[in-house]
């Protein structure tokens, strides 16, 4: 959001303008997303922005938005499922533990491995990894579930987390990207998985 301020320099008299650009934070709309809570929260945080702006001893005065833009990007999101094996690019890496699950709740036995660590057999989808999963609270996530909207989900049920969801894609020249960022990220008392 561009918008133009001015002010009288109270030396000369004359009325100085300005544009000064506003930004929020980027989100993700799913089927699911309630629209008009977004943009509630984008407006108030964008006139927060504009209130500490002229706030802080400038002596500017709103005189008007001058362009607004909504930037829209599209995205792959991936949905859950059972086992697949990793590419071998990323398994020679030897940086990403991954499941090897036998049912449809392969997005909990991933959460629960990152959670719970382990050293011996981190991919192994067995009992202490089942014990593990029980004390984290899955209600209302169904499965399979899709990465987005069980994010969402976990974060609810168990506010101590904070889950980034990213994906890989072989064939592009940009292998890696962002399927998720939670809205937690900015607390630095909840942790990261």
């Amino acid at each position: 959001m561009n918008i133009r301020f001015s002010r009288t320099n109270l030396k000369t008299g004359e009325v100085e303008v300005a544009t000064k650009n506003f930004r929020s934070d980027m989100i993700e709309v799913y089927a699911t997303t309630n629209i008009s809570e977004q943009y509630t929260t984008i407006k108030e945080n964008l006139l927060e922005q504009i209130a500490t702006f002229r706030e802080n001893g400038s002596g500017w005065q709103f005189d008007r938005v001058e362009s607004y833009d909504i930037n829209v990007a599209s995205f792959k999101p991936i949905s859950g499922s059972t086992y697949i094996d990793l590419p071998k690019e990323l398994k020679d890496k030897h940086g990403i533990t991954y499941v090897k699950n036998d049912d449809n709740k392969c997005y909990a036995a991933s959460i629960t491995a990152a959670i719970f660590p382990r050293k011996k057999n981190p991919q192994s989808y067995d009992d202490e990894l089942k014990r593990n999963m029980k004390k984290l609270n899955w209600e209302g996530i169904e499965f399979p579930a899709h990465p987005g909207k069980a994010s969402d989900k976990f974060e609810k049920n168990n506010p101590a987390y904070a889950i980034n969801v990213y994906g890989y894609d072989e064939d592009e020249k940009e292998k890696f990207f962002v399927l998720r960022v939670s809205d937690k990220m900015r607390d630095p008392k909840n942790k990261r998985i």
